[in-house]
């Protein structure tokens, strides 16, 4: 059966991928600067947006990096394809997740941003394990993990997926060589990509023909100044994870990462409130001038009411 195509269709998307090619490398530090200024003006639900496009927008910059190495390889098609896929799901696929930060800049206390993070890195992560590995003709069954920093370790704290083989608990920073390479991951900027992990396994990864997945991407879930963790996903097939499914990373990592931004600014302003109440406390309850600003108990019936004012002298 012949291409029954609209005729003006082939147009469009070459002119739709010439815009992306030429728009994105350029645009993206642009935007990375804007969003970084405007959330520097803005508070609460504002400021998570603009958090969220700007750290986008400095992950996704590294996805298009490596796409421009695949097109040095002669494999432009598949380069602009990945970019164009990648645009389109910028558009939509971060919708449901909305709702989640916005529970997060509406939570009041710290405690109640603690829950919401908690459920926006559920929701972020099953939205992680669902996306990832759908853009080859490769079937394969995933599974996303997200590993957050507690001290200098990570720890698990959420995972979803494929069964049958559970995340290791965490990564020490006082372990071995491979814990320490995923430290050093989760500390860095840029996405580890492994296509197939038992031929051409990352360095001083363990054991890596033992393992029930055959290709992972791990991405940083960090803000410019500060990381939070990591975000995985992996796969049991070998070269079934996509630039897209990087690029998907990418952004999901930086949600995760915005949340935890709130998170630690409602942390650093219950504290400072605490602070403050103590301090007035104390300064409530100081003498002035040998007088103590304490009430005075009403003196008894009989009772010399200067009494108390001389002991309390």
């Amino acid at each position: 059966m012949g291409d029954q195509r609209n005729p003006g269709q082939g147009r469009n998307s070459k002119w739709k991928v010439r815009l992306l090619g030429q728009v994105l490398p350029i645009g993206l530090p642009v935007v990375t600067l804007a969003a970084t200024a405007m959330a520097g003006v803005n508070h609460g639900y504002a400021k998570l947006y603009w958090f969220t496009i700007g750290g986008s927008a400095v992950l996704i910059a590294g996805f298009i990096t490596v796409s421009k190495e695949k097109e040095k390889k002669g494999l432009r098609e598949q380069a602009v394809q990945a970019k164009t896929n990648l645009a389109m799901a910028l558009s939509g696929a971060g919708q449901p997740l909305l709702a989640a930060l916005a529970a997060v800049s509406a939570a009041k206390t710290a405690q109640d941003a603690r829950a919401a993070v908690s459920v926006l890195v559920n929701r972020t992560v099953a939205v992680t394990q669902d996306a990832c590995g759908r853009q080859t003709e490769i079937d394969c069954r995933t599974r996303a993990v997200f590993y957050r920093f507690v001290g200098l370790d990570l720890q698990r704290e959420y995972c979803e997926g494929r069964q049958g083989e559970k995340p290791r608990d965490a990564f020490l920073h006082n372990g071995s060589e491979h814990d320490i390479e995923a430290i050093r991951t989760a500390q860095g900027r840029n996405a580890l990509i492994v296509d197939d992990l038992e031929n051409s396994p990352p360095a001083h990864f363990f054991d890596p023909k033992g393992r029930k997945y055959k290709s992972f991407i791990a991405a940083p879930v960090r803000t410019d100044a500060q990381s939070f963790g990591m975000l995985i996903v992996d796969s049991d097939k070998a070269f079934s994870l996509s630039d897209v499914d990087t690029g998907y990373l990418a952004l999901l990592a930086t949600i995760i990462a915005a949340g935890f931004a709130h998170l630690h600014s409602a942390e650093q302003a219950d504290e400072e409130k605490i602070r403050l109440e103590s301090e007035l406390k104390a300064y409530m309850n100081a003498p002035l001038n040998g007088v103590s600003t304490q009430p005075r108990v009403p003196a008894a019936r009989g009772e010399d009411p200067d009494a108390q004012l001389s002991v309390e002298s």
